[in-house]
């Protein structure tokens, strides 16, 4: 290999390690919220923090939420809508801000009252309420 081509071939992988660093949870956040949208393998790297924003998001998937369950803080104040599993694994968060919404059922409401601090619409308050009293 001659000089010109080693230091290409220095350069080429410079750049490319460069180009394979991770994104900072601050990073992925802002995409999320940008978009909408959360991958697992984003799930999974925001999963390492204690609080997340996460208001721009307008779903999530069963597994996403069994995945950053274990986040102290979580804020998915776009959602409109949660599953059954998924109130069951936000069961254990700290804090958690559900405030976009409109309706949840009896199963839910049970999961969601053991939340130790709950945001959610005053309408939603008193079914959350009815189960925190059992």
């Amino acid at each position: 290999m001659n000089r010109i081509s080693k230091l290409l071939a220095i350069c080429c992988i410079a750049v490319l390690l460069a180009g394979c660093e991770e994104p900072t949870p601050e990073e992925i956040m802002k995409h999320v919220n940008a978009t909408g949208m959360l991958t697992d393998k984003q799930a999974e790297s925001l999963s390492k923090i204690e609080n997340i924003d996460l208001s721009g998001l307008t779903s999530i998937t069963n597994e996403q939420a069994e995945i950053l369950s274990e986040v102290e803080i979580l804020v998915f104040d776009g959602l409109t809508s949660i599953t059954d599993e998924q109130a069951e694994s936000f069961s254990s968060v700290w804090q958690l801000h559900l405030n976009g919404l409109p309706s949840i059922t009896d199963e839910q409401a049970e999961s969601l009252s053991k939340v130790r601090m709950l945001y959610i619409s005053e309408a939603l308050q008193p079914l959350i309420d009815k189960y925190k009293k059992q």
